[in-house]
């Protein structure tokens, strides 16, 4: 507007309550803000919230691991009775 901030705001009009009963804009009691595409982002919004804690709380939960190997020792000396007994198991 081009108001410096110490200026002061003088209001000519009048607001009566007969103004405002001429709009005629209806008062229902009966909204329903499920439909407001606004409040359902906000729900997903507190759900995705939520499940960021439970996650962040779960990083604390001990961890279990586990690992293996496998090895096969045929007790032989020499190779060719390591080949010989590996052809005769298939």
């Amino acid at each position: 507007m081009g108001l410096k901030m110490t200026d002061n705001i003088v209001l000519t009009d009048n607001l009566n309550g007969t103004d405002i009963e001429s709009y005629n804009v209806p008062v229902t009691n009966d909204f329903n803000y499920n439909q407001r595409i606004e409040y359902s982002l906000l729900q997903t919004q507190k759900e995705l919230a939520m499940l960021d804690i439970r996650n962040t709380k779960m990083g604390y939960l001990p961890q279990l691991a586990a690992f293996g190997t496998f090895g096969y020792n045929p007790a032989a000396s020499k190779l060719s009775n390591i080949v010989q007994r590996a052809l005769v198991r298939l």
